[in-house]
């Protein structure tokens, strides 16, 4: 109609009038240099999608906010208190804000206080399953897709938590073995310990023998006496970790290795990838040379080698970095 033919001259005059203005204007050096930063900077929009909807979902003055970016609509998804009264109802203690939510599906969130974790219907306002955390948990990941368990590590161990009870999978009293944490000082694509199977009935894990390898001092000056923190450190030409990787199942309460019998390579286990059978797990192992990666394939009921599908060298370094991207609804091809 007239109304709507209106507003759209209006509006294509605005943006044609600023595309002018904006190619009139001459830059300064202190534009280029210094204006990226600031003025020029463009503006952050903070938030996420919910997931399966055209809402863009943000925090607005303490509240979850649902943006219907169809109808340019805000609806408020849920308030403190809201969250507070389901909490109580779930015989809960109360928080003082609205901690990150992460979606699991369209009306389903997950959200961690400092001692427990929770599932969340958003829409029914109701705690559908909570999570109790020890002291000195960490490196918390999640398997809800199929089921409802989280892999923690607690110092030097890992477990796996429930809504009913706590799993010991893998027990350290010191440094020199270390389970389920990121290995390799985080090179090669590795920035995680754990990995559930896609059936998430498995989990592998990374497992640090620190055994070989020497103690280096931390000084922290920030005490009122500068103290002593002792970290294991494989300097340059010195000895280093040994990795491998251990594959607890939850049918038969076991676990098996994979590369637990080499402990003179020293080398690299990484990008670690579950074939979507959750049969098999390839891993691309690296010397420690660096110039010699093998993409093999192990069979996660026993940790036995399959084959190597293929290799790769260079005289100077190979660095892989990504694991494999399985074809969707194919488990051969990646």
């Amino acid at each position: 109609d007239m109304k709507k033919l209106t507003y759209l001259l209006t509006i294509s005059y605005l943006l044609l009038s600023q595309l002018a203005f904006t190619q009139e204007k001459t830059l300064t050096m202190e534009d280029a240099v210094i204006g990226q930063w600031r003025q020029l900077y463009p503006e952050y929009v903070s938030g996420n999608w919910q997931p399966e909807t055209n809402n863009f979902i943000q925090r607005i003055e303490g509240n979850i906010v649902s943006i219907d970016v169809k109808k340019d609509k805000e609806t408020v998804l849920l308030t403190l208190v809201e969250l507070n009264n389901s909490l109580k109802n779930a015989n809960q203690d109360t928080i003082n804000y609205i901690p990150g939510l992460t979606w699991l599906n369209s009306e389903i969130v997950y959200f961690q206080t400092r001692s427990k974790g929770y599932t969340y219907n958003i829409s029914d306002k109701k705690i559908l399953s909570t999570y109790t955390f020890e002291k000195d948990d960490a490196n918390f990941d999640r398997a809800f897709s199929k089921s409802n368990k989280i892999a923690v590590t607690n110092k030097n161990s890992l477990f796996v938590v429930t809504p009913t009870e706590r799993i010991q999978i893998a027990s350290s009293e010191n440094d020199e073995t270390i389970y389920g944490q990121t290995v390799s000082r985080n090179e090669f694509g590795i920035n995680k310990g754990t990995f559930w199977s896609p059936d998430e009935n498995q989990l592998a894990y990374y497992i640090k023998d620190n055994s070989d390898v020497k103690q280096y001092p931390l000084v922290d000056i920030t005490a009122r006496e500068a103290e002593t923190e002792m970290i294991r450190y494989p300097m340059a030409g010195m000895s280093s970790e040994h990795i491998s990787l251990g594959v607890y199942s939850f049918d038969s309460k076991k676990t098996i290795y994979i590369e637990n019998q080499d402990t003179k390579s020293e080398k690299y286990l990484t990008n670690i990838t579950w074939g979507p059978d959750s049969k098999y797990i390839y891993i691309q192992v690296l010397n420690r040379a660096q110039n010699h990666m093998k993409l093999n394939q192990y069979d996660a009921s026993n940790g036995q080698l399959v084959k190597t599908l293929f290799e790769e060298k260079h005289e100077k370094y190979v660095e892989p970095s990504h694991p494999l991207q399985f074809i969707p609804n194919n488990k051969n091809n990646f």
